[in-house]
């Protein structure tokens, strides 16, 4: 992920009371809209691979406290959860989510897929383009906008606003209360609305990742830890399926002039029409008959009177 520091604000609590946290030290040479900067060091977050493949990935053990588990909150279950997610955003159920359980060789190989936003879209208004540039809307918890980044947000502050309290893992500013069990069907009932109502069109530059895993049993005898016990522990490998990826770039099918254009060229091929053919059309059907009318009238005006004579 990015560093927290430039990910987030820093107003909410969980910010101001890590203020003397390692993380602090960390720094980071990447934004959503550019990517790297040219003098970014490989040792800058969100950490980088240079390669595809096995050789390339990300391995590392994960060990599971299992007596500090509450079997309820897992379900049950002895797993980890997974969330594959853009370094921008800040992880939630509502990303990809992979289960991985303990005493497994679980292997994830993932593919990017990038959306960008031609330049020349910049000075069309959001809600014709469908998205947002980094400063076109503000967040208050982020500094990075991206759709996730603005739900979550959103929904921290409507769940406030209905139940007087916040789930303990939203973001929350400083010394807003805690919602305890009493207040669970209501935050829960919160969280599940529909987000419509809070404005958060997607970013012009997104990042999602398609994924697929494969999974192995370790033997009894890996499983065990230095003291010959069995262990609660995962041997997880995350790695990028290719060096290359397909991207989509939104950006403007046509003009004006070339939409006329085209519709001139298409009716012109089809029915040897021209918009000079249209002109002429009125003409005939509008102004003509309006003209040949007033002539016949001088015609009349012009044509001397007959005398008739009678017979004797």
């Amino acid at each position: 992920m990015m560093p927290m520091r430039d990910l987030l604000n820093g107003v909410d609590e969980w910010s101001q009371e890590s203020n003397n946290y390692s993380w602090k030290k960390y720094q980071s040479s990447w934004k959503p809209d550019t990517g790297y900067n040219s003098d970014a060091l490989t040792s800058h977050l969100p950490l980088r691979t240079f390669g595809d493949g096995d050789y390339h990935s990300a391995t590392m053990e994960l060990e599971l406290h299992t007596e500090d588990m509450n079997k309820e909150c897992a379900h049950g279950l002895d797993v980890f959860y997974i969330l594959i997610h853009s370094p921008a955003e800040w992880p939630d159920k509502s990303h990809p989510t992979l289960l991985a359980s303990i005493n497994m060789i679980t292997t994830i190989s993932i593919k990017p897929v990038l959306l960008t936003t031609a330049k020349e879209l910049i000075p069309w208004d959001p809600k014709i383009r469908h998205c947002y540039f980094q400063n076109e809307s503000k967040l208050k918890f982020f500094k990075v906008y991206t759709q996730n980044n603005c739900v979550l947000e959103c929904r921290s502050f409507s769940i406030l606003s209905q139940c007087g309290c916040v789930p303990f893992y939203f973001l929350r500013m400083k010394n807003t209360p805690v919602c305890g069990p009493a207040k669970m069907s209501c935050w829960v009932t919160a969280s599940q609305a529909s987000s419509d109502s809070c404005d958060c069109l997607p970013g012009c530059t997104e990042f999602f990742f398609k994924t697929s895993s494969m999974n192995a049993q370790r033997t009894e005898n890996a499983q065990k830890n230095k003291n010959n016990l069995l262990s609660s522990s995962l041997i997880l490998s995350v790695y990028y399926q290719s060096k290359n990826f397909i991207g989509l770039n939104r950006i403007m099918t046509f003009t004006f002039g070339q939409f006329m254009g085209n519709v001139g060229g298409i009716m012109g091929l089809c029915l040897g029409f021209s918009f000079l053919s249209l002109v002429e059309i009125i003409y005939f059907l509008t102004l003509r008959p309006f003209v040949n009318f007033c002539n016949s009238k001088k015609k009349l005006k012009k044509v001397a009177p007959t005398l008739g004579f009678e017979e004797e």
